[in-house]
């Protein structure tokens, strides 16, 4: 029994590994594409916080870090060097700097300890195993911006499909998307 469950282990790394070459980049296109025409099309709307259910090895987390984190910055700089005024590029400055955070919800660990290794220099993505520990880690109105992509078509019927819609819209900031 003990090499059965050594072989399985062993077994469910290399899907890790494979999904990590296959499907990734992929999923990752996939959420560059989704989070860029929501920027396009609600320019006012600036998330701070992301909730990423059914993260995989997060290719949202990495799409939104890269779409609002990242974008910020290189807009706040391409701003910064048309801008004559300090007072101006201060203020920029300040607003550039506010925290961001992604959350990452996946309860496969080996999925969950590749995605930590590959998002730890990132510095603002954290890892959790269930949706209900990612309570304590927002605010009482809840995430700006929920990503819930390829789960749930993973789910056995409609009715779990539905709780799960369900539970992640009560953690969707009421101004949130």
């Amino acid at each position: 029994e003990k090499d059965e469950v050594l072989t399985l282990l062993d077994y469910t790394k290399d899907l890790v590994i494979a999904y990590l070459h296959r499907k990734f980049p992929e999923n990752f296109s996939i959420a560059c594409r989704v989070l860029t025409e929501i920027r396009f099309r609600c320019p006012d709307f600036q998330p701070k916080t992301f909730l990423d259910f059914g993260a995989g090895l997060a290719p949202g987390g990495h799409a939104f870090f890269d779409i609002y984190i990242e974008g910020d910055k290189t807009l706040e700089k391409l701003r910064k060097t048309t801008r004559r005024s300090k007072k101006i590029e201060d203020d920029s400055l300040g607003q550039s700097t506010q925290k961001n955070r992604i959350i990452c919800v996946e309860p496969n660990q080996h999925m969950r300890r590749l995605g930590e290794y590959m998002s730890k220099e990132l510095g603002c993505m954290k890892w959790v195993e269930s949706l209900y520990e990612s309570f304590p880690l927002v605010s009482a109105s809840g995430f700006d911006l929920v990503y819930c992509s390829f789960v749930l078509e993973e789910l056995p019927t409609a009715e779990k499909r539905m709780e799960v819609v369900q539970a992640l819209y009560e953690r969707t900031n009421p101004d949130g998307h």
